[in-house]
């Protein structure tokens, strides 16, 4: 018996660590990474989400930081990354607000490699993502704040969308 309330004393610390102290590193970990990609060092926060994701994957902080992922390789032009990161993102949370966002990378780059046919696959699951209800507007806004600090909107009109990343015309899309 003695020895059953030893090992108990022994190793209950480890169990309170790791569910208590392990998430909370994670989440702080998260914050110095979101902190490097708001005052400019890009570079470093990518190469940190990344440790975040292999880390940390159940993180609920995880989603920010796949997305955070594909902005950093579509903005160096690695669309073959970007892409994966996208698709990774949107099959892991597709009910995601910033999952909008992603599919309109997800066009740029099929745009990039001049692939009509899921160019026109992308721009109608964007058009259909959300229900447009212009009963009394012009438009419809919806707008996503990425761990990169990037503000992302997309405004839908009647005939067409327009998407925006930092005030900056993005894509449009016409119907």
């Amino acid at each position: 018996m003695a020895r059953y309330i030893i090992f108990l004393v022994l190793i209950l610390p480890f169990f309170v660590y790791t569910k208590v102290a392990y998430p909370l590193a994670g989440r702080g970990l998260y914050y110095k990474r979101f902190h490097a990609a708001r005052f400019g060092d890009k570079d470093f926060a990518f190469m940190n989400f990344k440790m975040f994701l292999g880390d940390f994957p159940k993180s609920k902080l995880a989603k920010e930081a796949l997305f955070a992922v594909g902005e950093y390789y579509f903005s160096i032009s690695d669309y073959r990354d970007a892409a994966k990161s996208f698709i990774g993102f949107i099959d892991l949370y597709p009910e995601s607000k910033a999952k909008l966002f992603a599919l309109a990378y997800l066009r740029e780059i099929a745009k990039h490699e001049k692939n009509e046919e899921l160019i026109e696959k992308i721009s109608k699951e964007i058009i259909t993502s959300k229900q447009l209800r212009l009963l009394f507007s012009e438009f419809k806004e919806y707008v996503y704040w990425s761990a990169f600090s990037n503000k992302y909107k997309a405004v839908f009109f009647i005939d067409k969308v327009e998407i925006y990343i930092d005030g900056d015309l993005f894509t449009e899309l016409s119907y």
